[in-house]
């Protein structure tokens, strides 16, 4: 992100999919997040005061403040068509291309103030409830099958922003790393 210093969060989900023997698929899921972030008081100072505006229950005034830390609580739903090889000596490979919606729960910040400030710490929070498409995401993996129908997977995905999300209107890039557990159903 260009504004908002990102911790690594910790995410979990599921997918579920139709897969051909042709190795095309479609697939979709969901990923539930805790994104947890900071701005420090530069970046503070760089945005708009109409989102300063919104912001809930903002100290004034704003320089007063030596940092914001954000807690965004969501829903990604991804979407994709994937392609994966044929499997050779239980390995394949694969690729994907998709959307991925978003749902923003709510966001909690978080005002730290300077040193010599009275207060230590303001508090805010907002019900966003916001849904829309978020990020394209482009991936690739490999799949080991143990047997017919279990499998091992791990994959990598990167998330192209197309639109901006929450109060501070951020553009978050990602890199996702996933591995997981694959149980293939059907003939």
């Amino acid at each position: 992100s260009r504004l908002v210093e990102y911790y690594n969060p910790i995410q979990s989900g599921f997918q579920i999919g139709l897969e051909w023997d042709s190795g095309w698929g479609i697939y979709a899921g969901a990923i539930r997040s805790q994104m947890e972030g900071e701005l420090d008081d530069e970046e503070i100072m760089l945005l708009s005061p109409t989102i300063l505006s919104q912001l809930p229950n903002v100290p004034s005034p704003i320089s007063s403040l030596d940092e914001i830390y954000v807690k965004s609580t969501q829903w990604y739903f991804p979407l994709e068509l994937r392609w994966r090889s044929l499997y050779y000596s239980g390995f394949s490979f694969e690729s994907s291309f998709g959307l991925m919606a978003n749902y923003l729960q709510r966001q909690d910040f978080t005002y730290e103030f300077e040193n010599d400030f009275v207060e230590e710490y303001q508090f805010g929070t907002i019900q966003n409830r916001q849904f829309g498409i978020n990020h394209l995401r482009v991936g690739f993996g490999t799949n080991y099958l143990f047997s017919k129908r279990v499998g091992v997977f791990l994959r990598s995905h990167y998330w192209l922003p197309v639109a901006r999300q929450g109060v501070i209107r951020d553009r978050m890039h990602g890199l996702e790393i996933s591995s997981g557990v694959s149980l293939l159903l059907g003939k």
